[in-house]
């Protein structure tokens, strides 16, 4: 009786274990991430683009996300191909396979969750030009102000925020302060006109007629004791009007 009885437990521990095996397996199934289909894949000129939202997916089968977007908004991704894909919900849409400069950061993401990244061209020939301006000044005053430039970003060339000297805003007030000195050199009080030629009717036209005002009072004063003021005045409306740009 006894070996009936461990042959009946035996079966039950087989057949509960086996049930829970099978069980799992199910449960495996069923727990698979369905797949988006891709009709069809087309190859792309490089782009520059920003991301605005959204994920990246290791597929464009869209099977397994490995990037949420919204970590890299400031990041600059670069698209090589894009995917036509029928997702899950009978849907279609264009994905973009995207990575930025090293690499590190890659993945497909909907076409929608993109926006090209700008070129920033005007902001870059802005601080060449003004870099330019500055190395004419006397050369006692050229290096505070040539610091300003350091680590200055095309895409906040303008302003940089509140308190901070690496914008051509500040670039344009640092002017203005070595022209406000009574032993000023005359190449520190032209670079103020020059800083003012380079950026005259970019303004509102409130702004633009007040600086054309104080513009030619700096001209009037020249090779006379008020210099160093009329300079001085015009760099600082100009700095204010130079961090308004976009």
């Amino acid at each position: 009786m006894k070996k009936v009885s461990k042959l009946i437990v035996s079966g039950l521990v087989a057949v509960t274990f086996g049930g829970a095996v099978l069980s799992s397996n199910a449960s495996d199934v069923s727990a698979k991430v369905r797949s988006a289909k891709v009709l069809g894949y087309n190859g792309l000129s490089k782009t520059a683009y920003n991301v605005n939202g959204g994920y990246l997916y290791s597929n464009a089968k869209l099977t397994k996300k490995v990037h949420n977007a919204k970590s890299f908004l400031n990041t600059t991704f670069y698209a090589t191909k894009s995917a036509t894909v029928k997702r899950t919900n009978g849907s279609r849409a264009t994905y973009y396979y995207i990575a930025n400069g090293s690499k590190s950061v890659r993945g497909w993401i909907w076409q929608g969750n993109l926006s090209k990244a700008k070129s920033y061209a005007k902001q870059k020939a802005d601080i060449k030009a003004m870099m330019a301006i500055v190395r004419t000044m006397n050369p006692s005053s050229q290096d505070d102000i040539l610091a300003d430039f350091k680590d200055m970003s095309p895409k906040e060339a303008y302003s940089a925020g509140e308190y901070q000297s690496n914008d051509l805003s500040a670039v344009v007030g640092d002017i203005g302060q070595a022209a406000w000195q009574d032993d000023a050199a005359p190449s520190d009080i032209q670079a103020v006109g020059q800083a003012y030629n380079l950026f005259n009717g970019r303004f509102s036209s409130m702004t633009n007629s007040k600086l054309a005002t104080l513009y030619d009072r700096f001209k009037q004063a020249q090779d006379t004791d008020g210099a160093p003021d009329a300079a001085h005045n015009l760099a600082d409306t100009l700095a204010d009007a130079v961090a308004t740009l976009q």
